[in-house]
């Protein structure tokens, strides 16, 4: 019996062994990406590397951040605040949502709003990230643009599956009636 327990030890041993040696070797392989588009699957070799954040991905984030909050068909916070918490911090989400909620429930309450923005215009600099641009505000079907301009904090965070850069909107803020 003594000598059953060692055989199947060194068996289940040289096992283990070759599965770690199998795992080694591809955890430095190439990973294989494969993308697909609803119809057709692209296979890509890729490699492994760091990447950093450039102006142009900072960019690229503010843009959506800004099309999450301020394009929509219906003044609705809850789904506001479901698109752009993934972009941002607690404490700025809590800030969003009330100035929201005073919009829906106290500013507009009983119209009917569309909002949209146009002309968007972003300078990202080391220090500071700064977007101009108009609102078209649709009250009741009469459209209202407003200039603006709007200053942002962002900082480096997680990455997630919904924010895989792991920027996020830390602050803002908005001047209304400028535009430069």
């Amino acid at each position: 019996m003594l000598h059953l327990h060692r055989v199947l030890n060194a068996v289940a041993g040289g096992v283990v062994a070759v599965l770690i040696i199998v795992i080694v070797v591809m955890s430095f392989q190439s990973p294989l990406v494969i993308v697909t588009d609803g119809f057709d699957k692209h296979y890509r070799q890729t490699e492994r590397k760091a990447d950093s954040i450039t102006e142009k991905d900072v960019e690229n984030f503010v843009r959506e951040f800004m099309d999450q909050l301020f394009t929509w068909e219906k003044l609705s916070p809850e789904v506001i605040l479901r698109q752009v918490s993934p972009l941002v911090t607690s404490g700025l989400l809590d800030r969003i949502s009330l100035e929201l909620s005073q919009k829906a429930e106290k500013d507009f309450k009983g119209k009917t709003l569309s909002q949209e923005i146009v002309g968007v215009s972003i300078k990202v600099t080391p220090k500071e990230v700064i977007a101009s641009f108009d609102k078209v505000l649709k009250i009741n079907g009469v459209s209202i643009v407003i200039p603006s301009q709007m200053s942002f904090n962002i900082i480096r965070g997680g990455s997630t599956r919904w924010n895989p850069m792991g920027l996020y909107v830390n602050g803002l803020i908005e001047h209304e009636g400028t535009r430069n």
